[in-house]
């Protein structure tokens, strides 16, 4: 479940809120100034910042601008939480990087509703990079295999050519260059499907990681 770190020097509300978002099964860490924040989002890592824009210390939108300046935390989405209604304010906290925003007093359901929506473009967003990202490595293979392709056609072709002059090879000699022969093959036949992928299919390895699955990959 997401973990969720809630910023507001008003203990009352950042209490209200942490009730709020555990009967959805977060996960809450609290806050209570911005520098505060910038401490806790080290030890928390959230998924998630409930933010509020007057505070002492250090205000919601100095400590927004600092995490989306952060490479390490700029894709965390970011709540302004504000009691100031007009445009201009509103205007204000998504120009220093938040990712929306609800006005105090709120409607729980509706505080909920946006950290979903916050979470669930996250999640898409996550698995779009993750999605590039083995696109990348795809196109790195194939190219890599291409590479690989002349090479290992000119070993098998020697190989073939010593095989065939048997008389000058010892049985043991023979069942050697056979071996390898056999595995030069296999590896070819491996590049060759490689070369051909067009369709990505993944398989579980081990500890929960994912690796391509390049014999059901087309």
């Amino acid at each position: 479940m997401a973990n969720i770190l809630v910023v507001d020097d008003d203990k009352k509300l950042t209490l209200l809120v942490r009730g709020f978002l555990e009967k959805e099964k977060y996960q809450v860490a609290e806050a209570y100034s911005g520098r505060m924040a910038l401490d806790a989002i080290k030890e928390t890592k959230p998924d998630l910042i409930i933010l509020d824009i007057m505070m002492p210390e250090m205000d919601g939108i100095e400590a927004c601008k600092r995490i989306k300046a952060d490479k390490d935390t700029k894709m965390i989405p970011i709540i302004m939480l504000t009691s100031m209604s007009t445009v201009r304010d509103k205007v204000i906290g998504l120009n220093a990087g938040a990712n929306d925003y609800i006005t105090k007093p709120f409607n729980p359901e509706e505080l909920i509703a946006r950290v979903k929506a916050q979470l669930r473009i996250k999640f898409l967003e996550a698995e779009l990079l993750r999605k590039e990202e083995v696109e990348a490595v795809v196109k790195m293979g194939i190219t890599t295999a291409h590479e690989i392709n002349n090479p290992l056609t000119v070993i098998i072709g020697n190989l073939e050519l010593l095989l065939m002059k048997k008389e000058n090879l010892s049985e043991e000699d023979s069942t050697n260059l056979n071996s390898i022969l056999e595995s030069a093959i296999r590896i070819k036949e491996i590049v060759s499907k490689m070369i051909n992928i067009t369709r990505v299919v993944e398989t579980e390895y081990a500890q929960g990681k994912k690796m391509i699955d390049i014999w059901k990959s087309g």
